[in-house]
């Protein structure tokens, strides 16, 4: 996880770039909403806080996967 952006730079087509991307963003909505839905009560450990920090993690993520997209969309902020 969180490693397709330079996997997804391999690939030679734009377009193809981000479809990936956008199919990743939907992917790790879902996580991300999994992660809310359950909680504070998850980790690696049982540690009370491990899907809040996961949910950071991935969220971040999320903004780089967009960030990506519009890069290559040549979107400007």
């Amino acid at each position: 996880m969180y490693n397709e952006i330079e996997i997804i730079e391999t690939v030679d087509c734009r377009e193809t770039q981000i479809d990936l991307l956008l199919l990743f963003i939907e992917e790790y909505g879902g996580w991300l909403q999994h992660l809310k839905s359950i909680g504070l009560s998850w980790g690696v450990n049982g540690e009370e806080v491990g899907a809040n920090k996961e949910a950071v993690k991935t969220r971040q993520h999320l903004d780089r996967l967009k960030g990506k997209v519009l890069e290559l969309s040549n979107i400007q902020k």
